[in-house]
């Protein structure tokens, strides 16, 4: 072990503010932590380095409690500099010191790759480089990582934005995320991330003012906002003219394109050289993107070592808290982030990253190590929607069962967009696996619900649905949730997932609807890890809405940024399921003769804490 590999012998200088120069001449305000022998001068030598990109200042990033960063997996320059590594912590472009435009992922692949350049030619640096971070930072460590640059060893990735118009920010396959990029926009014009005049400063705060009488507004966004205020200030209409968000350029570029059908630098896993660590939670806004990463790059990534060398844990929280942990389960995610950076630039071994995926099995609460995702000897079953017609709330005759539909009477209801049916939980900003007893108490809300279950059913994998459906309106959407129904009738929320149906034909060709006409969906319910335990039930609920994790649908053929209560219309929703028309939901089952591998907690979190990691740090 050489010197560099103590974690006690070293500490940190910091050089701040430096101004390293793109491409194109503008400069990103960057800090740098140097090992250091005496905590004055740095050390006459070279280490290898770790890199963030934020968006949410890089001073804010650098001052985060230790107790948050255990939970972020985002090394503090202090603790990356004991191991042994420099630790950058970078303004992305147009953010608090740096110059240019900023420009959500936009950016993000050409100044990375910059920003690796520059450090790879100063002193302290051995010439190999990591990037990390979760979030907004994951992305951007994604856009630069997927241009295989020389120097690059490793990657971190938890909870990875890396791309728009269906990678869940802003959009979610064919809906617009409301409440998240609302809540994100205010936090950067609050947080003064993003350059504005000083009479535009003005309009936002005037409007804020309008619904919140705190101006100075941090995560969780909701909170600083009295009553149902924030509710009403995401039910404003049109979408255009949200308030606060109309006054930032990406909003616009966000609603203009929302017909974009190809995935932005799409290619970037074929580019792929390295071996990269992919963190993700099952209530997480972008869990679809952790998994979807980690299949790509296992099948796709330019050589075998990086095929390879790819690894995966998805535990029970959602993207900014960790509130599903049990204690005796919470993870040291700085822990866990230092020890990859060890075993892949200083080839210190772990033998936790020998299994390829990790995943937290709920139900039994525990965790689990894997060979692969999707996981081996996985039975994909189809479970149908069956009723007598009446499946609406959790009280219906709605039920769910693998025997195929014969004849039976569809089920109705009414979607009205003035009173939509509300987002509680599930996969989302602020996820978790909440009650729905207050959607299921609703005639908008059709529930299937099975038999009580005589052994337990383990669940784990992706989740998707084919709808056989009718409307009255031109356009609508479809929704569609998986349920775990206790002995107590208690009904928590492990997926879900829409569909828009003017996109039917794909996102590039939008058609209106004949009014009537039964068309058939297929939409992806994302994916969970979950034992429905004996007596327990499986249910399956389907509505027309889910405000505001997504936009309210008119149902009308109109463009739904621009619509206004004038545009609304209730429309009466038909779903079938009879022999020519059978709804169902198929769920990746896995065998319960299956042997299965239950492991400790890894890196487990002292004191079994388990705190808030995003409070202040953004997406």
């Amino acid at each position: 072990m050489t010197s560099q590999n103590v974690a006690t012998e070293w500490t940190p200088v910091t050089v701040r503010g430096v101004m390293v120069p793109m491409r194109d001449g503008v400069r990103l305000a960057t800090d740098i932590a140097i090992p250091s022998k005496d905590g004055v001068d740095p050390f006459n030598g070279r280490f290898p380095t770790l890199i963030l990109r934020t968006p949410y200042s890089r001073e804010a990033m650098a001052a985060m409690p230790t107790d948050v960063v255990a939970n972020a997996a985002i090394p503090g320059p202090a603790a990356g500099v004991r191991r042994g590594y420099v630790v950058v912590y970078q303004d992305v472009r147009g953010c608090y010191g740096s110059e240019g435009q900023f420009s959500p992922l936009v950016n993000e692949a050409a100044d990375g790759l910059d920003t690796m350049e520059w450090i790879r030619s100063q002193p302290w640096s051995d010439g190999r480089v990591s990037f990390f971070g979760p979030s907004y930072h994951g992305g951007a460590a994604m856009a630069a990582a997927g241009q295989a640059p020389d120097g690059l060893v490793t990657a971190f990735l938890q909870s990875p934005a890396p791309a728009q118009y269906g990678g869940g920010w802003p959009y979610f396959d064919d809906i617009f995320g409301l409440g998240a990029a609302v809540q994100w926009t205010i936090q950067q014009s609050q947080m003064a991330a993003c350059r504005v005049s000083e009479d535009q400063l003005s309009l936002v705060r005037e409007e804020l003012l309008g619904f919140s009488s705190t101006v100075n507004l941090i995560p969780p966004v909701e909170a600083n906002f009295p009553g149902d205020s924030f509710t009403r200030l995401l039910k404003t209409l049109p979408i255009r003219d949200m308030p606060v968000a109309r006054h930032f350029a990406w909003w616009r570029e966000w609603l203009d394109q929302r017909n974009l059908v190809a995935e932005e630098n799409d290619d970037r896993f074929a580019r792929a050289t390295i071996p990269m660590m992919h963190v993700g939670g099952w209530y997480d806004l972008f869990l679809r993107n952790t998994y979807e990463q980690y299949e790509r790059l296992t099948r796709e990534a330019a050589s075998v070592e990086a095929r390879e060398g790819q690894r995966m844990i998805i535990g029970p929280w959602s993207h900014v808290d960790c509130l599903l942990f049990p204690s005796q389960a919470a993870v040291d995610g700085e822990a866990l982030n230092l020890a990859w950076m060890d075993q892949n630039l200083k080839k210190i071994r772990h033998p936790f990253f020998d299994h390829p995926v990790t995943i937290y099995v709920m139900g039994e609460n525990r965790w689990r190590a894997e060979a692969s995702w999707p996981l081996p000897d996985t039975e994909r079953t189809r479970f149908y929607l069956h009723s007598r017609g009446g499946a609406n709330t959790a009280l219906g005759d709605g039920l769910l069962s693998t025997d195929l539909p014969v004849y039976e009477s569809a089920d109705q209801y009414r979607y009205d967009p003035a009173d939509p049916v509300p987002s509680i939980g599930g996969i989302d900003l602020w996820g978790s696996r909440a009650a729905q007893s207050e959607a299921e108490s609703r005639s908008d809300v059709l529930c299937y619900t099975s038999a009580e279950l005589a052994e337990d059913v383990e669940v784990t994998g992706k989740i998707t649905a084919t709808l056989f459906a009718a409307s009255s309106a031109e356009d609508t959407d479809w929704w569609m949730r998986l349920v775990d129904v206790g002995p107590d009738g208690k009904a928590e929320t492990l997926s879900h997932g829409a569909v828009r149906a003017r996109y039917r034909m794909g996102r590039a060709r939008p058609q209106p609807l004949k009014p009537g006409e039964i068309v058939e969906y297929s939409i992806d319910m994302q994916a969970t890890s979950n034992v429905f335990k004996k007596g327990h039930r499986i249910r399956v609920e389907v509505s027309s809405s889910c405000f505001p994790l997504g936009e309210r649908h008119p149902n009308s053929f109109v463009d739904p940024f621009s619509a206004t209560e004038a545009d609304f219309v209730v429309a009466t929703q038909t779903i079938y399921h009879d022999a020519e028309h059978a709804s169902f939901v198929e769920l990746p089952v896995i065998p319960l003769a299956r042997e299965r591998r239950w492991i400790d907690t890894p890196f487990p979190l002292a004191g079994g804490k388990h705190l808030d990691f995003g409070r202040g740090a953004g997406l």
